[in-house]
């Protein structure tokens, strides 16, 4: 339980309070499971304040310092958090719906399984968090970095993510479901088993990203960049991927029924297995691709470029190219 003299001092005003914590820095004060709802908490110095359990819910914290502190199980509802100083603060399990977090430093926070649904996280930093199972549906993400960050089986579906950073991010199993990420830098993050269905990624940085296993039925990935990446055992059923970079990309056991791979460039990919029944890839780059069993029945493969040596007898020895829009004046030119 809180302490009373922290309380009665909390009353005398940001200047007492933080005066006092100047003169006193060796302690950290308790007031978890304080009621401080709608308090007006702007400035304060709360840095190693155990807050744990405490109602904060609509209260006012602009550019205070929560560097540290203990916010476990804590409620933030509508909270005022803009431009707040929460470096390596502790908040699993925290109430924090709503709550404008917009342009607050959250590096190395611990947000495992916190709420954060709706909550206005823009601009902010997230670099190094723990997000591990956190709740962000709804959320404002544009902009925030999240550079580092542990979001495994975290929630952000229905988010916009637009020129959010989330290099070297840890999103594997994550929900990323109808999610905006145009622009989004990824590059070095774990996609593994992500749940990207619907979601907008055009133009975003994702090359050499571990996607394997990952779910991109109906994804819009125009002109994203995924040089290199593990595309192995996707699946993107009717995926938007018009002028995407797809060199050397491993896409083994992949599934695109029906997805648009136009102008895209295939060059040196692993097509090994893949399934691209009724895609279309027309005038897409094929030269140097690997076709080994792969699966093209029904696919516009009109203007395609295609080296004869990508057709060696071993790359196409299983491929189904049955009812495809493919002529030998497609593949080598006039006779």
């Amino acid at each position: 339980m809180a302490d009373p003299r922290y309380l009665k001092l909390l009353k005398k005003g940001t200047g007492a309070w933080n005066a006092w914590r100047a003169t006193h820095p060796w302690l950290s004060p308790n007031l978890s499971n304080a009621d401080l709802r709608d308090a007006n908490l702007s400035g304060r110095d709360f840095s190693e304040t155990n807050l744990s359990g405490a109602i904060l819910a609509k209260a006012t914290l602009q550019t205070a310092n929560l560097s540290g502190a203990n916010l476990s199980e804590a409620d933030l509802s509508d909270a005022t958090l803009s431009r707040t100083r929460l470096v390596l603060a502790t908040l699993p399990g925290a109430n924090l719906n709503g709550a404008d977090l917009s342009n607050a430093d959250l590096s190395g926070a611990t947000l495992s399984w916190a709420n954060l649904s709706q909550a206005n996280l823009s601009r902010a930093s997230l670099r190094g968090s723990d997000l591990n199972g956190a709740y962000l549906e709804g959320a404002l993400l544009n902009g925030t970095n999240f550079s580092q960050a542990t979001l495994r089986g975290a929630d952000l579906s229905g988010t916009c993510l637009d020129q959010a950073t989330l290099k070297e991010a840890n999103l594997y199993q994550a929900n990323l479901y109808q999610t905006s990420l145009r622009g989004v830098d990824l590059r070095g993050a774990a996609l593994g088993h992500v749940d990207l269905r619907r979601a907008i990624l055009q133009g975003a940085m994702l090359e050499r990203v571990n996607l394997r296993g990952a779910i991109l039925h109906q994804a819009d990935l125009r002109e994203a960049h995924l040089r290199g990446a593990d595309l192995r055992w996707t699946q993107g059923v009717k995926a938007t991927l018009w002028d995407c970079d797809l060199r050397e990309t491993d896409l083994k056991g992949a599934k695109f029924n029906g997805a648009s791979f136009i102008g895209a460039d295939l060059s040196g990919a692993d097509l090994s297995l893949a399934c691209l029944n009724r895609a279309d890839l027309y005038l897409a780059n094929l030269c140097g691709a690997v076709f080994r069993g792969t699966d093209f029945s029904w696919a516009d493969l009109r203007g395609v470029k295609l080296t004869q040596a990508s057709l060696r007898v071993n790359d196409l020895s299983r491929a189904d190219l049955t009812g495809t829009l493919l002529s030998w004046r497609d593949l080598f030119g006039e006779s």
